[in-house]
């Protein structure tokens, strides 16, 4: 423990006690509350006074008693150190003081007007060489990068920062193009597809990229040990032949016209064969693309311009995520005109006013909430799933608790709302389906991830369904913990949400033949075949009317039988000054750092 802590925790001990005013201590007294020997006591109360902190008078002989002076106020010191800890890189241990050993709000309020001078664009010398770092902070550190097992927008859109695939969607002309291949083609079948490789493209490590790590990616997600999100996407693969160097043939067991379109996500970006001389991968992965990983921890994923991108190079040098979990999506202060920001925001009341503009999106995707119809409980019952989409008044949800939550949902997408579904608000009816139930006042438990959006969520459905006699309780876990199958299974209800890329069809199999998807590991056995059924029928279909046709399907199939309830879509913004430019919001919310370029000098 630090000097500074084992002050902290006397000041914390011995509130009560004015700065500058003696108070009559025994050194056992202090040695209980520093966790200490006497003697160790003794040389912490040196140290202190050396710093000024305090005054430490020893009582000498019988009858004398010691006295403590404190002599500096503790937020003072709290708001010190946690600077100097942020200016270290440890912005871990900067939130985990200030909130160990409570700092008043005030005093937060400065550290936070501090800290948000930190955010936006600087201009640095590191290396004797000018750098260009776009700053800004997230509410939580990105563990996990390893494209096989993404599960996660903000994860997403990294890896598409640090990696390449073969071919690439175009959301303008809504065409597959050639990326890290320069050719592709398929036989009439659309079994056999072949791949020609761009010759003098570099991981970051230095290596050359080849058909041999073309071949071992999808080699890797075959694997079953790999344990990969998404084999489903390469399932149907029978063999991969390399021809030579920088070209690759792919048999496939069965025709897939959709084949070349599955290679174009970021689940299918391109890593290198010598992968295992990586243990750290997951955290810090190794790609081809116009960013390379410079850290990622608990503090801070840093990411820096790849020199060596095979296309044009980033104009911004380093982008730096600082994970700061009180970050909720708002500026920490009101905007300055000098501000040069970019910032993900999570409240539609912001003003475009001074030099700063705003990008929105109307979200492709929803929240919803699922019934787990895979095991026993009063989720099985058909009335009470209904009665508590009765109880769902989603304009008024949307209105409470704000954000940028935007339109009440009927479906996943916002193509065509049903005014009647999403505004089939009845709490009447809702109560008599209870009555007329063999529901007995079981608890239902309700369980959602770690994040501010899902718990209002959570505890608003849960006041709802109390309001209609259903008991609810509500378990908020880690992602990673509630993805895991045995956990899933312990939920009777789980609410999340869902957001596609631009290529819907494509989105919305994955989101259902995914390993940890919540909608289809809580099907019943009749639902899951139907399910099955209309997939099959959707990837055999040759174009994407016919595709969503099946999928709409489903969607209507699980919304008939009360399995799944819609709630509501989102919109995705961000703000920035005006001064960066090439600022475009993708279908993640996320902007695409590669082109963004600042204008002043």
């Amino acid at each position: 423990m630090l000097l500074e802590e084992h002050y902290f925790l006397l000041r914390e001990q011995f509130y009560y006690i004015p700065n500058n005013e003696p108070v009559e201590l025994k050194l056992d007294q202090l040695s209980e509350v520093l966790h200490c020997t006497r003697r160790n006591v003794n040389f912490l109360l040196r140290k202190m006074e050396e710093k000024d902190w305090l005054t430490w008078i020893p009582g000498r002989g019988r009858g004398h008693v010691s006295k403590l002076i404190f002599t500096i106020e503790k937020d003072k010191l709290l708001l010190a150190c946690a600077q100097e800890k942020v200016k270290d890189g440890d912005i871990k241990s900067a939130h985990e003081l200030l909130h160990t050993f409570h700092i008043k709000q005030e005093n937060y309020s400065a550290f936070s007007s501090w800290l948000d001078e930190q955010f936006g664009f600087h201009r640095e010398n590191k290396n004797e060489e000018r750098s260009d770092v776009l700053r800004f902070p997230f509410y939580r550190p990105l563990p996990l990068l390893d494209p096989a097992y993404v599960n996660r927008r903000t994860e997403a859109h990294m890896i598409k920062q640090i990696f390449d695939t073969l071919v690439i969607y175009n959301e303008k002309t809504e065409k597959i193009e050639p990326h890290l291949c320069h050719h592709w083609k398929s036989d009439n079948d659309k079994q056999t597809w072949t791949f020609y490789v761009k010759k003098g493209i570099r991981f970051h490590d230095g290596n050359n990229l080849t058909s041999e790590d073309v071949k071992f990616t999808l080699e890797r997600l075959r694997n079953k040990q790999t344990r990969s999100l998404h084999s489903w996407m390469v399932e149907g693969i029978e063999t991969v032949r390399i021809l030579h160097e920088y070209a690759l043939e792919i048999s496939l067991k069965e025709p897939n016209a959709l084949f070349d379109l599955f290679l174009t996500t970021e689940r299918m970006s391109i890593v290198p064969k010598n992968l295992a001389n990586y243990p750290s991968f997951g955290r810090l992965p190794i790609g081809s693309g116009p960013f390379k990983v410079e850290r990622n921890d608990a503090s801070i994923f840093s990411i820096v311009a790849n020199e060596d991108y095979f296309k044009e190079r980033a104009y911004l040098d380093q982008i730096e995520v600082w994970i700061w979990p009180d970050y909720n999506g708002e500026a920490l202060i009101p905007l300055k005109e000098s501000d040069i920001k970019y910032m993900p925001i999570s409240s539609i009341d912001f003003q475009e006013k001074l030099s700063f503009k705003r990008k929105e999106n109307v979200e492709k995707g929803c929240y919803y909430i699922v019934f787990n119809l895979a095991k026993e409980g009063p989720q099985q019952i058909r009335n009470i799933r209904e009665a508590i989409h009765l109880s769902l008044d989603r304009k008024r949800m949307i209105q409470e608790l704000g954000g940028l939550r935007y339109k009440p949902a009927s479906g996943f997408l916002l193509d065509k709302p049903n005014s009647t579904y999403a505004h089939a608000i009845d709490l009447d009816k809702a109560k008599k389906l209870v009555k007329e139930s063999d529901y007995n006042q079981e608890i239902l438990h309700l369980y959602t991830y770690e994040m501010k959006t899902n718990e209002e969520n959570a505890k608003w459905v849960q006041n709802q369904a109390e309001k209609i006699g259903i008991k609810v309780k509500v378990h908020i876990l880690p992602i990673t913990e509630l993805k895991k199958k045995e956990k899933m299974m312990e939920a009777d209800i789980i609410i999340s949400g869902e957001v596609f890329s631009n290529h819907t069809d494509l989105a919305f199999l994955d989101m259902y033949k995914i390993e940890d998807s919540f909608i289809s590991n809580l099907l019943n056995d009749e639902l899951t075949k139907h399910k099955d059924t209309l997939l099959a029928e959707s990837m055999e279909a040759d174009n994407i009317v016919d595709r969503m046709s099946k999928l709409k399907q489903l969607e209507t199939l699980l919304k008939e039988s009360f399995a799944l309830l819609f709630v509501y879509h989102s919109k995705q913004a961000i703000y920035h000054h005006q001064s960066l430019h090439g600022v475009t919001l993708n279908s993640l919310g996320w902007i695409n750092y590669k082109d963004v370029w600042i204008e002043k000098g």
